[in-house]
């Protein structure tokens, strides 16, 4: 027929199409904050191998879901894993959530189809690497409360919700530089690591494999002793709509105060992603000492990080205070760390809802 179009689903690995489509792709929640990542190209190559689930209509890319392969720690124990991210879909293959007239079910579907093949992969992740696996994976990804879409879209595929995290935000209109604050050696990297790895023991989802981007993990030093440490990578999005009193705040009044300007602008906000944070014992205040250190040396004077919200690290940080003008005021977004119970880790899933999630902020940018 002259005008059928055909549709083909498969396994692809990034290329200059998929990054084109996801740097054009908006996230948020509609009704409120809606931004674009930047620097796309960077972490997949960090993240690599993530393959992707593509849905292609007449050739062209119309949705694609990737999973970035890592290896995690659970209740102490390594086990391979894929982090859910890049969930996109083009809007004319969106559901609107209303049912279609009869005769015209397929408009409602046509993401559909995407989302019942991904099932099969969630299944068996390993599909997506050219192999079987014998070892047990899981799937697991983010999604914020306030995002209906993505939450109906995580109860509806069969998605079980484990932990609970928020995002913490400080800002500083002059922040301060430390002596103290340092990078860390080539050489210093295994110390730091077992130092996080310590820190971490008792949390699910840990990985190591986002820390050291680009050399960006700072450290404070005491008397030549490593006492506290974290990743900060500075951060860019672009924002394509902030309705709401908040919204008018970030986008018109900022923008016009010069000593505000700084925090954010008209149509983006630059920021600092930090994860990977540890302190000795009485060396907690440490953690902002770096993290302002970091804000003045690369000229960046807003800080986002996000946490388990039962973890020991966010009710410490929480009481410290000292979020700065911004940060006081800014509401914390809620989300959840859901996974899909494939086989072999039914019986883990309890255990993971009694430790607390580690959460990469390169997962989460």
């Amino acid at each position: 027929m002259k005008n059928q179009r055909t549709t083909h689903i498969g396994i692809e690995m990034p290329g200059r199409e998929m990054l084109e489509f996801l740097s054009n792709y908006e996230l948020g929640t509609p009704g409120k904050l809606r931004y674009r990542h930047t620097g796309i190209d960077a972490k997949m190559k960090a993240m690599d191998p993530i393959p992707f689930l593509v849905l292609r209509r007449d050739g062209q890319i119309r949705g694609l879901i990737g999973f970035a392969f890592r290896m995690v720690q659970q209740a102490g124990v390594s086990v391979p894993a894929f982090n859910i991210r890049y969930f996109s879909i083009a809007s004319s293959f969106q559901s609107t959530g209303r049912h279609s007239p009869a005769g015209k079910s397929h408009r409602r579907d046509r993401g559909g189809v995407l989302k019942r093949y991904a099932g099969r992969i969630f299944d068996n992740p390993w599909l997506l690497l050219g192999k079987e696996g014998n070892d047990p994976a899981f799937c697991y990804a983010f999604i914020e409360d306030e995002n209906r879409r993505s939450s109906g879209l995580g109860v509806t595929m069969g998605f079980v919700p484990v932990r609970y995290f928020h995002t913490l935000l400080y800002s500083r209109l002059f922040p301060g530089n430390d002596p103290g604050v340092t990078g860390v050696k080539p050489e210093e990297r295994d110390e730091v690591l077992e130092k996080v790895h310590s820190f971490y023991r008792n949390h699910n989802f840990f990985t190591p494999r986002n820390l050291f981007y680009r050399d960006d993990y700072f450290v404070y030093r005491q008397g030549g002793k490593i006492v506290a440490g974290l990743q900060a990578n500075a951060e860019k999005w672009i924002i394509c709509d902030m309705p709401g009193p908040d919204g008018f705040l970030f986008t018109q009044v900022f923008p016009r105060i010069p000593v505000f300007r700084k925090l954010i602008g008209k149509q983006s906000i630059k920021f600092l992603a930090m994860e990977g944070i540890w302190a000795e014992p009485g060396h907690e205040n440490d953690i902002l000492k770096i993290m302002e250190s970091v804000m003045n040396r690369k000229r960046v004077f807003m800080a986002l990080t996000w946490m388990d919200a039962d973890g020991p690290l966010y009710r410490m940080l929480r009481k410290t205070g000292k979020r700065g003008f911004v940060g006081s005021f800014f509401r914390p977004v809620k989300a959840r760390v859901v996974i899909w119970p494939s086989a072999g880790f039914d019986q883990g899933l309890e255990t993971m809802k009694t430790r607390p999630a580690y959460i990469s902020c390169l997962d989460m940018t």
